[in-house]
């Protein structure tokens, strides 16, 4: 399999971490275009615990389907501030979830003003959280982020021309 980026997706990407604090690692792969086409590939995402660090491990495919489902860890994997390892392709792949990232798990100022923003929240007790969660709904009702993904055509496209890019530099010639 081939890496492709790593982002840092724990404490640190949301500016709580501690000197105890492990590291959380998103590791995006690509996995050999021809095992995909001959049904070998299981895409099934690996974790990985080794002391302070744990990496997950996620195939570019299975991440663009979840980031179509709003999945919230996908989202935070590509989009994540904390850049370990980059990838020329990195800026194209955030411009396309950029515009998928409806959730309400960020609140609403990524409703409010489609803005994800990575900060620790702090002067807060469970009995706020009634308080939240009507911010939620509130900011959802206002929202003008899309209810369908907007560029989900053209998210596959990325995806498939990765692959494709990827099977003419395993065999060193051109498919399209």
């Amino acid at each position: 399999m081939k890496e492709l980026f790593v982002t840092n997706v724990g404490s640190h990407m949301w500016q709580m971490n501690h000197p105890g604090s492990d590291v959380d690692l998103f590791v995006a792969v690509l996995a050999p275009t021809k095992s995909i086409l001959r049904g070998e590939f299981n895409d099934q995402s690996k974790v990985e615990y080794s002391g302070p660090t744990d990496k997950q491990y996620h195939e570019l495919g299975r991440i663009v389907d979840q980031v179509l489902r709003n999945n919230w860890n996908y989202l935070s994997g590509v989009m994540s501030p904390i850049v370990v390892k980059d990838w020329t392709r990195l800026p194209e792949l955030r411009r396309l979830v950029a515009t998928i990232g409806r959730t309400i798990i960020m609140g609403s100022k990524l409703l409010r003003e489609g803005v994800i923003e990575y900060r620790p929240i702090s002067g807060t007790s469970p009995k706020d959280i009634p308080k939240f969660i009507d911010e939620l709904d509130s900011a959802l009702k206002q929202s003008t982020l899309p209810d369908d993904p907007e560029h989900e055509n053209e998210l596959r496209e990325f995806l498939y021309d990765v692959r494709v890019s990827s099977l003419e530099e395993e065999h060193g010639r051109q498919f399209r």
